[in-house]
């Protein structure tokens, strides 16, 4: 066992190593650490120059009372404000720029044919899923070496705590290995020649937002995306990244809530390495089979637990009631689940011979259930740890449980395996996949909307969402049935 592991471990390492060779060659290598030199001094000359003009125009006193930052010009504070210049160019580098380019070259790969080519070669799947993630961006990886050694040099002096600089760089390694696997799992999820070689900007926009978004708000959720743990890590320690990159009321409403900035980091590692271990997986399986769909019931039903823990969790007792976390958590779920079932679904094809062979195709019935069970269960024990209702919420804090509101988000969860299965085996264009799944997330919706509206009032629109709840899905059930008629009907007649 001990030899068949260590045997897999090398071939992935040689098989990365084949990767970063093809992305640039050994005579390129001293010219991009040049670069990474030049990347290195660059930063520390901007650094230099922002604090010798923040030092020489002190404004002294900050608005509201608030204790001053005096900037001071000395090698300490020129190195800590370079260190937070790197961690901003790694983080964009790690969490942007490569599932970028692993998602272009993926989408090229597939789109040249190389990749069926590769799949034919005994490498395993596993190791040019790694080869994608590892060795393509070596380039990147080795021009940003430089940045990554000045974070390290800071910790190793003391002008940032250690502590914080090696959770920070492994935070940034974890956080950038797990989004390389996001780019490359959803470039690999469409059919070849639809619609993967769009996948790589599109990714690049969605990380670049998400990025954004949890390194500034959302602490709570701040573990999400590893630019909001680090974010956290540097906003418990940093006295400087804290007064410098946020106003002092923005600092005081994230400082209200220390447990979350200690949790971030920690919870961070944890929520990439299990999402990244499903990806791993997922991406493993599809480069070995292309006709397999890239997620199995298993790896969607962990992702989608995954998912439930990580919206779930970070609602806090004083913020929220019973009633009242059951309802925003379900309808929040909603759409993973759509996700997560649209990842399991077959292509066209696949679909018609399965249904020719066995006259069945599995709708994904229990694997629906699954989820709605799982986030059942994870409503439940959040709402029985709910306590200590604050004052502002007493009025609320009686509101019984709206189960007609619940059992409405549940029928509407349990309807997304009707409108999957039909699309697995209608449609064979992107173009009409996604109009498909236009008018579905049109109705998914307006859905949430009524869904909403019915927790807290009555009448308005709650008769014309049933009403669709119930027509859609049931037209939908009739165009199925016709559809596995003529499906099957060519292969009955010959």
């Amino acid at each position: 066992m001990t030899n068949q592991i260590t045997s897999s471990l090398l071939a992935i390492a040689k098989t990365v190593g084949a990767f970063a060779n093809r992305a640039y060659p050994k005579t390129l290598r001293k010219t991009y650490l040049l670069y990474s030199l030049a990347l290195v001094l660059g930063v520390i000359a901007m650094a230099y120059w922002v604090v010798s003009s923040k030092s020489a125009h002190n404004e002294g006193v900050w608005a509201y009372g608030y204790e001053p930052f005096v900037w001071v010009l000395s090698v300490a504070m020129v190195l800590q404000v370079a260190d937070i210049f790197a961690m901003i160019v790694l983080s964009i580098g790690g969490f942007v720029a490569v599932p970028a380019i692993v998602a272009s070259v993926v989408a090229n790969e597939r789109k040249t044919g190389t990749m069926d080519q590769l799949r034919a070669t005994p490498t395993q799947a596993i190791g040019l899923l790694f080869g994608f993630v590892l060795g393509v961006p070596a380039r990147l990886y080795l021009l940003l070496s430089g940045l990554l050694a000045l974070h390290l040099f800071v910790g190793a002096i003391g002008v940032v705590s250690l502590s914080t600089v090696l959770l920070t760089t492994l935070i940034l390694l974890v956080g950038s290995i797990a989004t390389a696997l996001v780019g490359a799992a959803l470039t690999i999820a469409p059919e070849k020649g639809k619609g993967g070689s769009s996948t790589a900007p599109v990714v690049s926009a969605v990380l670049a937002l998400v990025c954004i978004v949890m390194a500034n708000d959302g602490i709570a959720w701040a573990f999400i995306h590893p630019a909001g743990a680090i974010n956290a890590a540097y906003l418990t320690d940093s006295a400087l990244w804290s007064h410098w990159l946020l106003d002092p009321w923005e600092l005081d409403s994230i400082l209200h809530h220390p447990g979350n900035l200690l949790q971030a980091p920690i919870l961070a590692l944890a929520f990439a390495a299990s999402g990244g271990a499903m990806l791993v997986l997922a991406a493993a399986r599809r480069i070995a089979n292309p006709d397999q769909p890239l997620l199995s019931p298993t790896a969607a039903l962990g992702l989608f637990a995954i998912a439930c823990f990580a919206l779930i969790f970070p609602f806090e007792s004083h913020e929220w009631v019973h009633a009242e976390v059951m309802v925003v958590c379900g309808l929040a779920l909603l759409p993973v689940m759509a996700l997560l079932l649209i990842g399991t679904q077959t292509s066209a094809r696949v679909w018609a011979l399965t249904l020719r062979q066995s006259g069945r195709v599995s709708a994904r019935w229990a694997l629906a259930f699954g989820m709605v069970g799982i986030a059942a269960g994870a409503m439940l024990i959040k709402t029985l740890t709910v306590s200590d209702v604050d004052y502002q919420y007493a009025e609320y804090a009686q509101m019984s449980i709206n189960w007609f509101s619940l059992g409405w988000l549940a029928a509407t969860a349990l309807s997304l395996p009707i409108f999957n299965h039909f699309a697995a085996g209608r449609y064979q264009q992107t173009s009409h996949r996604m109009g498909y799944w236009g008018v579905i997330c049109a109705h998914l919706l307006f859905q949430m909307f009524c869904i909403g509206y019915s927790h807290t009032k009555t009448g308005g629109p709650i008769a014309a969402g049933v009403l669709l709840a119930v027509a859609l899905p049931g037209i939908v059930l009739w165009r199925t049935y016709a559809l596995r008629l003529r499906t099957v009907q060519p292969a009955s007649a010959t």
